[in-house]
């Protein structure tokens, strides 16, 4: 019962500062870009040496390739929304 009231109030904690703050995703999604072409690079590496590649080396390449488009439309995105928002903002009476 403690556990889930201090959980209930990190969360109310966590709600109040991002309604508060501006958060951006850019930073998060090229970590995860960066992690996602490391990843990638690894398996090569990996498998680079081998004789025979296991299909689950290439299945984990290809998703992990597709993660990676998808962070990368999704930081598209974001960029085009922080611009699109800030265009509004230059916009408004004060």
């Amino acid at each position: 019962m403690g556990q889930s009231l201090s959980f209930g109030n990190y969360r109310l904690t966590v709600n109040r500062f991002l309604k508060k703050q501006k958060f951006l995703l850019g930073p998060f999604l090229a970590i995860g870009i960066i992690a996602g072409v490391r990843r990638i690079l690894l398996i090569e590496a990996q498998t680079s040496l081998m004789e025979h590649v296991e299909i689950e080396k290439l299945y984990e390449i290809g998703v992990s390739a597709a993660v990676v488009l998808v962070l990368m439309f999704s930081y598209y995105i974001s960029v085009k929304a922080q611009k699109l928002e800030e265009a509004l903002h230059d916009h408004q009476p004060d």
